[in-house]
């Protein structure tokens, strides 16, 4: 019977021990399922962040459109607009300096048109003494 008492003692021991490994075995499937969870989530993260490498892609794409447009923007204006404002400039200047002299030579009729109408007068007073 030493054989029996021995095997119920060894049982006895054993019993706890079966209860602790499947409270264990119970938390370890809990892990798994958090375990599991996070590696979903991952996969969601790491396609997001796909999207997001895809996004700055496009971005970078616009925004070297935007630098070669505003280089040619840039280019138009050095060359074409600077230079058509220069000529304007250099138009207005020609017609300033002739509108200075304008006055003057407007006075400068005044006084033709006075000496005419003078001239006019003296010949009219002339003609009607011939008459």
């Amino acid at each position: 019977m030493e054989d029996k008492e021995l095997l119920q003692a060894i049982k006895e021991m054993i019993s706890p021990m079966e209860n602790d490994v499947k409270d264990i075995k119970g938390r370890l499937g809990n892990v798994e399922n958090r375990l599991s969870n996070v590696e979903n989530d991952m996969k969601d993260v790491k396609g997001r962040l796909g999207n997001v490498e895809n996004d700055m892609k496009d971005v970078q794409g616009r925004l070297t459109n935007v630098e070669n447009t505003v280089l040619k923007t840039n280019i138009v204006i050095e060359n074409d607009i600077r230079k058509a404002i220069q000529m304007v400039a250099e138009g207005h200047k020609g017609l300033y300096e002739k509108l200075i002299y304008v006055p003057e030579e407007i006075e400068d009729i005044k006084d033709s048109v006075s000496i005419l109408k003078f001239v006019q007068t003296e010949m009219a007073k002339k003609v009607r003494n011939i008459k």
